[in-house]
């Protein structure tokens, strides 16, 4: 018993030594870290690092490696500060938050970048991704693009798995998932593109391509390749790379469809055509492929198309009879709409018109007031009058029916009724292309020699105006210009439209310097005196100089006193004219 007792109070004593021991250490290290933190807010920083050290040699654990580390990266000293920083997070997997957190907190961003750099010890392939990321951002952010650019082609060089990106936009942009290895393209065409490295970025990817690789990273560079080359505008080489992609056979019709359209907007027809022959090529040569036939067949419209686009119709007509022969019965009605219609056309361009007439006859849904239109034309090109109207009643009134009608009348020599008919397309249908093509009628009927008659005809096609997309006509009439610049009269007449366009769209002074040609070059007395009318007119009403303007009105009526513009050129004068009372006030004499 006396025993257990005396052995009971030894333990107790132990434990209470042990007790007092620890409390002293943790004292004695909690004293040596304030006093190192005051020596430093006093800036005796020679004695603080001084205690850093007793308490890194006395007292090595993780939160004292964390303080030594703050202190260091506070100094600046981030050399050092990084060594204890890793001592103290030593797990990369487990611990990279706290790293990111003290790096940005102390702006080291180098050695955060080295951090992300550390990705190559990394297994997991979500991290490592995400590491390799962060890798590159830091690399842009710091300027470094150069080392960004050789660091992502490491990456491609490295890729174990096939991955895609495509276009978005005809500017090039690169469109796939973040998260996905993909995101390496999207870096270097960023970087390619906004630091202005693309030749830089060529070059790292040819050498790379020299290198053994594996087939889908082939496939993938010369993509890019092919991208880069036609963002800086050179089609050929685009092309070549493109053409290399596509014979390896791993491009989705989708993806295709949207290449040939960035060389369908920049107007690289020839190279989309020899894009499309080869994947035909491919897909020729392919024997199990699911849907192959469907793909086929649709990449065949397209060629059939593009040689239309490029004129070279008897390839386009060859093409769709052979699509007609093999499928016709299994074919989407909106596809044999397309055929039957283009058909049409090519025949109709032939002079071959019964066969045209039959090809838009098959023609049914949305598109058959475009073939009964054709076949109107059809009729009106073999002289058959009544027969093209009475298709033209049956269709009802549109842009395109109301103008074949006034074509047909014209023909009959119905003038007034023709004018009327195209006056009624611009009137109705003002934006439409029909539109356009019934001004260019009604400018042929106003080209009257007798003044008077002109004079009307200039009224009505100012008030048709407003109706009509401005810029198209400018186009129009700046054409026009080019074709007649020979004849004096007819330039003035194009030129004075001009102008009054030029009015409607409010841009002034553009019309103010054809009319001030008009008037000074124009040998024909009735265009001198409409542009000396419309320079008053725009002197007084739009660019608010009275005087200038009623000089001018004046000086017309002088000039030209029996001259048709007379009236409006006084009631001008009247309304503007400055006002005199009649019952001056009598100035008194002298007292």
């Amino acid at each position: 018993m006396k025993t257990q007792k005396l052995l009971s109070l030894i333990i107790v004593s132990l434990l209470s030594v042990q007790t007092l021991t620890h409390s002293k250490d943790w004292q004695d290290e909690r004293k040596i870290l304030d006093n190192a933190k005051f020596a430093e807010s006093q800036k005796d920083y020679k004695e603080a690092e001084n205690l850093y050290q007793r308490l890194e040699k006395k007292y090595p654990t993780n939160i004292n490696y964390l303080a030594i580390g703050e202190y260091f990266a506070r100094r600046k000293d981030f050399k050092k500060a990084t060594r204890y920083f890793y001592k103290s997070y030593s797990n990369l997997v487990q611990d990279y938050n706290q790293l990111e957190d003290l790096f940005y907190k102390y702006e080291m961003h180098n050695e955060l970048l080295k951090l992300y750099l550390k990705e190559k010890y990394i297994t997991d392939r979500v991290l490592k991704r995400r590491f390799s990321r962060k890798a590159i951002r830091w690399y842009k952010l710091l300027s470094k693009h150069k080392k960004a650019i050789h660091f992502i082609i490491r990456k491609i060089e490295k890729a174990d798995r096939p991955v895609t990106f495509e276009f978005r936009s005809i500017v090039g942009e690169i469109n796939e998932s973040y998260e996905s290895e993909s995101f390496y393209f999207i870096e270097l065409y960023d970087i390619a593109i906004e630091e202005n490295l693309t030749d830089d970025v060529i070059l790292q990817l040819k050498k790379l391509k020299k290198k053994k690789l594996k087939f889908f990273q082939y496939y993938l560079i010369e993509k890019f390749l092919g991208i880069l080359y036609f963002k800086k505008k050179d089609y050929e080489k685009s092309y070549f790379y493109y053409q290399q992609a596509i014979q390896r056979g791993l491009y989705s019709p989708y993806e295709l469809e949207k290449l040939f359209h960035q060389f369908k907007i920049v107007g690289q027809h020839r190279l989309r055509l020899k894009l499309v022959d080869q994947y035909i090529k491919v897909l020729q040569k392919e024997k199990t492929a699911q849907h192959r036939d469907q793909r086929l067949f649709q990449f065949m419209l397209i060629k059939a198309r593009l040689h239309l686009r490029l004129g070279e119709q008897k390839k386009a007509e060859d093409i769709y009879l052979k699509i007609l022969s093999r499928k016709s019965k299994g074919l989407d009605r909106s596809i044999t709409n397309e055929i039957y219609f283009n058909l049409g056309k090519i025949y109709f361009t032939k002079n071959q018109y019964e066969k045209a007439k039959n090809m838009f006859l098959n023609i049914d849904n949305h598109r058959m007031i475009d073939g009964k239109i054709y076949v109107a034309r059809c009729k009106l090109a073999v002289n058959d009058y009544d027969g093209a109207f009475n298709i033209l009643v049956l269709i009802g009134n549109n842009s395109r029916s109301i103008y074949y009608k006034a074509l047909i009348t014209l023909f009959q020599s119905k003038t007034q009724t023709s004018i009327k008919l195209f006056e009624k397309v611009i009137l109705r249908y003002g934006q439409s292309d029909m539109a356009l093509k019934s001004l260019e009628k009604l400018e042929m009927l106003y080209q009257i020699k007798d003044d008077k008659k002109k004079l009307k005809a200039f009224i009505r096609f100012e008030k048709l105006l407003d109706r009509l997309d401005y810029n198209r006509l400018l186009n129009h009439y700046s054409d026009l210009l080019s074709v007649y610049s020979g004849s004096e009269d007819q330039k003035s007449y194009f030129q004075l439209h001009y102008a009054v366009i030029y009015i409607h769209k409010k841009d002034y002074y553009k019309a103010l310097r054809i009319l001030k040609s008009i008037k000074a070059s124009s040998k024909h007395p009735f265009w001198v005196q409409k542009s000396s009318y419309l320079l008053g007119q725009l002197y007084i009403e739009r660019l608010n100089k009275k005087k200038k303007g009623l000089k001018l009105l004046q000086e017309l009526k002088r000039k030209h006193p029996r001259t048709l513009f007379l009236q409006s050129a006084n009631e001008l004068i009247k309304r503007y004219s400055p006002k005199v009372d009649k019952k001056e006030k009598k100035r008194p004499g002298p007292s």
